[in-house]
């Protein structure tokens, strides 16, 4: 059974106005970056009047969240008229009694136009049985989505999985698996989820390159050693993408920084110089442009840019892997970053330069999965989390009545 999410907004407004409520914003525990459009004749099809599945493992859940819903890749507008979110049980399957609706602006129905994203109104999770207290918990969520009419290109992010059902009536609040009978490689329209939280909570956004696994790699063993280090006053959002040039990621940093940010690790340059489109000379300018242009919009924000990991021998042509070198020798070398992870001294291999041959994936450009948990361990978390300001002293305790005088 769905809870219905309108009911709850009063309530959540006068929450809002609370003097608790000013000490908690939202802050981002999932991301996705868009790729491209998954267009309506691509295999398999999405049949008309359907309802996506979309399955996101958040970094951490709370008490009240809020999703994004992203038609930026788009090209008409996309109509949603029935949403809602559950635990996912296993596939397209929901644990029973844990649904709770999705609304926009009080409203079940939303179109979104062409280029443009949605938040949800915040909804109060409350899952029977299951904390909700900001821990990482590797529970992942199910978000259903009813089209209504004709499927229209959708948004596609890399990573995860995502289910549609046949035609026919919104199957948002079936717990079942068995209206999804297609699976569908990679996230579909939703993009983002914040959770309510403490304004000491801190995002670090890893930007740029995907250099291993859709959370599966190197960026979720590095998130689980953020929530260490930081006592789960941090979340961890992946924002990597297959081709990630840095032309493309000044558009990402200015639309798709994820709620709270605090910090970025940016991890740019390869598909530049890899093809030889770019030379080291001018991916070196682009990525000093886009760390100014950064700094420049997001005051106070922690930069910190990463070298760039070898190649096995023989997979990067050699040219190509001379300009990596030459870009990398930059990165370490500018003042643009306030600190540098550097991914190719902890891969390489210190008498060719090339990929250790324990790190090696065959016939691949990626580090196999001892590879990938060196370069979680190559960031130094001390550089990538802000100190927390210690907690104030508690308040003295009045004193006790001095006993009368004469």
């Amino acid at each position: 059974m769905i809870k219905p999410a309108c009911c709850t907004i009063a309530v959540l407004a006068a929450l809002a106005a609370s003097p608790a409520a000013a000490q908690t914003k939202f802050v981002a525990v999932w991301a996705a970056s868009a790729d491209h459009v998954r267009a309506p004749d691509d295999a398999p099809a999405l049949a008309p009047n359907t309802t996506l599945r979309v399955i996101i493992t958040p970094d951490a859940l709370g008490h009240t969240a809020r999703f994004r819903i992203a038609n930026l890749l788009g090209t008409a507008p996309l109509t949603i008229d029935d949403a809602s979110v559950s635990l996912t049980l296993a596939g397209a399957a929901t644990s029973p009694h844990t649904g709770h609706g999705i609304t926009f602006k009080a409203r079940k129905t939303i179109t979104i136009a062409p280029g443009d994203v949605a938040w949800s109104d915040p909804v109060t999770l409350n899952f029977i049985g299951l904390p909700t207290d900001s821990r990482i918990l590797g529970h992942a969520l199910s978000i259903s989505l009813h089209i209504p009419g004709a499927p229209v290109p959708l948004t596609w992010s890399a990573g995860g999985e995502s289910f549609a059902s046949a035609a026919g009536a919104s199957q948002a609040a079936t717990d079942a698996e068995t209206p999804f009978t297609q699976r569908l490689t990679g996230t579909l329209l939703v993009d983002a989820m914040d959770i309510m939280a403490p304004k000491t909570n801190q995002v670090v956004a890893v930007v740029g390159e995907r250099l291993g696994p859709a959370g599966l790699g190197w960026t979720g063993m590095l998130a689980r050693r953020v929530h260490v280090v930081a006592e789960d006053r941090a979340s961890l959002v992946d924002l990597t993408r297959g081709d990630a040039r840095i032309a493309g990621l000044t558009q990402q940093l200015d639309r798709d920084l994820p709620s709270g940010t605090s910090s970025i690790l940016l991890v740019a340059g390869l598909s530049d110089v890899a093809d030889g489109r770019a030379t080291p000379e001018a991916a070196a300018e682009a990525l000093a442009s886009l760390a100014r242009r950064t700094r420049a919009r997001l005051p106070g924000i922690k930069l910190l840019g990463a070298t760039l990991p070898p190649a096995p021998e023989g997979v990067l042509p050699a040219d190509a892997d001379r300009s990596r070198r030459a870009l990398n020798q930059f990165i370490r070398l500018t003042d643009v970053f306030d600190g540098v992870v550097d991914f190719d001294a902890a891969l390489a291999d210190p008498d060719t330069g090339w990929l250790r041959a324990a790190f090696a994936r065959k016939g691949e450009r990626l580090a196999d999965y001892p590879g990938q948990l060196a370069l979680a361990d190559a960031v130094d978390l001390k550089t990538l989390i802000k100190a927390t300001p210690p907690a104030p002293p508690p308040a003295p305790k009045p004193a006790e009545d001095a006993p009368a005088t004469n």
